[in-house]
This record gives C-alpha cells, structure tokens and sequence, in this order.
C-alpha cells in the first residue's frame, strides 16, 4: 500500500500524539536503610605489619623484631563498623559469626563514648610537621631503566610558601575517592570491634564462609551469608630481590585480586630518603588507602596507575636501587566487595523500596619486604644499638692478620631503616 503526502503526515501526526499521551517511567521510591554494616577483611603477611598509614612505624619495627621477626603464616584482620539512624539509650549489638572464623562467641560491637573527630579513609598525614630536612627522591612506575625526569628531587630545607605549590604536587595522591564506612559523626548510634572490651584479633586461619547475624537494640537483625568465594583474600609471597639491572618483585597470584599496589621506602646519604610506586603516573608512595571502591578500582587499573590482576611481577629502577639500598617493600592486593541488602529491591517500580539494612564486606591482602633480604633472616635483628653511633672506643677491634667479617643482611637491612627511615619520620 503506498501513502500519498497526506497519508504520510496523518500517521505522523498520530504517532505525535501517542508519544505526547505516553506516561514517564515510574521513578521508584527508596527510603532506608535503617542500618548499614560494613565488615572490612583483611590478610596480612610479610613485614606488612610494620607499616602504618602508608609510611613505616619504628614502635612496630620494634615488635616484630623483638617476636621473632615475621610469621610465616598470612595473619587476618576484621574491622566491623554499624551504623542506625535509631537511636538507643544503652545501645548494644553484637556480631555472630561463623563458627569457621574461630573467635569463640560473638563480638560486641560497641559504642564509643568519647566521639572521634570525622576523618577520611586515607592515610594518616601529620598536621604539624617538624623542621623538614635531608632530600626526598621520588620515583616511579615499573621497569628497570630510570626513566626520564626521575628522580624528582625535593629539597625539604627549601620548604615555603613560595614553593609549596611545587611540593604539593609531587605528593598528590593516587586520584580516588575516600569510602566512607558507616561512622558516629554521620549515624544515630554506631559500634565497632575491635574495641577496648573486645580487642581479639581473628585466629590466622580463621574463615569467613558461612552464616553472619548482627543483632542489637537499635537496628533490624542483619543476616547474610558468605561462600568461598567471599572469604579472605590469599596471602601474598613477594621476593624482592637485588639484579645487576635494578631489582625485581615477584609474587604469587591472587584470586579475588582486583589490582595491585606495590611502593617502596629507603635511605642514601645525607638525609635522603628515596620513594618509589609502581604507579606510571606520578603520585606520593606513601599516600595510598587501605581499600579503594570498585569504580575506583577499574578505572585506576584502566589508567595504569594500579597494577592489573593477573600482574605478578614488577621492576623497580635502578636509580632508586641505587639510592635506597635494602629500602623496605610494600605491596597490597585489592579485592572486591560482597553486598546484601534486606529486603530485595521489588520488581515493580510502583512499589515502594523500604530498605532496612545494607551489609558490604570488602577486602585487601597485603605484604612487605626488605629489598634483597630472605624474609627468613630478619627474626633476631637488632634494633636495639647501632654499632655506627658508639664510641671508637667501644668498637670491637679487628685482630690483626684476619680478614673483616661481611656486614650481615640483618644488619645492612637495620641500618638501612635506622638511617634513611629516621631521616624520613623526623627521628
């Protein structure tokens, strides 16, 4: 059938006119959730442990050295953080988990009565600094070669307002947003574990498979239930070692993993510190947070500054090799995330979502290691004196005739951390 120009603007017009009667979709309405509960999972191994937002603590150098350096087994760590918008005048919950955790009971999660100050998940950066001083070497990116423009040097004597824009940026950070995990400042009653009643940590094989319920006065019971593929992250096993071309970081592949991380820390002459992260892009080593969300995650590895997953290898310049010998290693895998939410979103839009709790259980595997040291060597290391600092008086003298005894990994690596990391943290 053929339409004339009449025909033709008749069905036009009729097409019009039924696109005009057409109701919008339906915008469905949400409230809630009432309670929101995040469990943050985390594997540590290594010398992980010694560091601390992003930079390395000498009080935990000190313990791990005075315990028999690092466990061979991976260690696991849980942070829990509930949040209402109910409030309780003796407010009370707990967490029970799966028996495979092996905590033994439930954990308390309890309300502080003090209220810390809101603050972001990013690392901890010192609000008042001591007189800077020495020379910060920055350097990035995987490979061998010192690439072109590196290092970035900043001379911390030369600190002021004239340049500070210029030290800004060779320490911004990679470029994400903080999560923000359920908090006091942001619900009507929050708890926590661990806590000053509850400080226990998670048995090292601990397991997260199973049946989780979260009960209390002030919130729904929250129930979800976690399989094996939402347990801890694996262990890491890094090797970093010392090559004629620089140095190189080996590891084991990590189910779950979506991206790494890998940064470095060391001491030279002089006051200078050197820093190094595998990001291709310039960004502060030590500036990096514990857990990034999953939008953050895919377009940082997209963008080079993360590490793929199937990663397991990596190159550190030998410029920095040079400059920071025996520097210590940091390395973290991120996971992804688990999500529940009661009850389930309705089919029909019409139908109003009444949201009355929201669970994410996110995770993080980390590690660290002394550049060119088995990991096996370090129990027994002497943090205790350095031999540099005594007296000539008190140094042991070499008897003639027999060759000097090389120095001891132990303690080239205790040096190394004394000197260069000292010089960093103001010590």
């Amino acid at each position: 059938m053929k339409l004339n120009r009449a025909g033709i603007a008749l069905v036009v017009t009729a097409a019009t006119a039924g696109g005009a009667g057409a109701q919008a979709p339906v915008k469905q309405v949400v409230t809630g959730p009432v309670a929101e509960y995040w469990v943050s999972a985390e594997t540590i191994s290594g010398m992980a442990g010694m560091m601390s937002g992003g930079k390395p603590s000498p009080q935990a150098m000190m313990s791990m050295m005075m315990n028999g350096g690092p466990k061979a087994s991976a260690n696991h760590n849980l942070t829990l953080q509930l949040g209402s918008s109910r409030k309780a005048a003796g407010p009370s919950a707990q967490h029970t988990p799966t028996a495979a955790l092996g905590t033994r009971g439930a954990l308390p999660l309890i309300t502080p009565t003090v209220i810390p100050p809101e603050r972001g998940e990013g690392p901890d950066v010192p609000q008042q600094f001591e007189k800077p001083r020495g020379k910060i070497l920055l350097f990035w990116g995987c490979g061998a070669q010192t690439r072109q423009g590196q290092p970035a040097v900043l001379d911390m004597s030369k600190l002021g307002a004239t340049n500070s824009a210029a030290f800004a940026s060779a320490f911004r950070p990679l470029n994400y947003t903080a999560m923000k995990p359920p908090s006091p400042q942001r619900h009507a009653t929050y708890g926590v574990w661990p806590n000053d009643r509850s400080p226990m940590s998670v048995p090292p094989r601990g397991s997260l498979v199973g049946e989780h319920v979260v009960s209390g006065n002030y919130i729904p019971d929250i129930r979800f239930t976690l399989n094996q593929n939402q347990d801890f992250l694996a262990p890491i096993t890094l090797q970093a070692r010392e090559t004629p071309a620089g140095a190189s970081l080996n590891w084991n592949a990590v189910v779950g993993a979506k991206g790494f991380l890998a940064s470095a820390v060391g001491g030279g002459e002089r006051d200078t510190v050197a820093l190094w992260i595998s990001s291709e892009a310039q960004a502060a080593a030590f500036i990096a947070p514990d857990y990034l969300s999953q939008g953050d995650l895919a377009r940082l590895v997209e963008a080079k500054q993360l590490m793929g997953p199937q990663t397991t290898t990596c190159a550190l310049p030998k410029g920095f090799v040079d400059a920071a010998p025996n520097a210590m290693v940091s390395l973290v895998a991120y996971g992804g995330e688990a999500n529940f939410s009661h009850p389930p979103r309705p089919t029909d839009p019409k139908v109003p979502w009444n949201i009355e709790w929201t669970t994410k259980v996110r995770y993080r595997s980390a590690t660290g290691a002394v550049l060119g040291m088995d990991m096996g060597d370090m129990g027994g290391m002497d943090m205790a004196g350095d031999e540099d600092d005594a007296a000539p008086a008190a140094r042991p003298t070499q008897q003639r005739g027999r060759p000097q005894q090389p120095m001891s990994p132990q303690e080239a690596a205790r040096r190394a951390m004394k000197k260069g990391l000292g010089g960093l943290l103001g010590n």
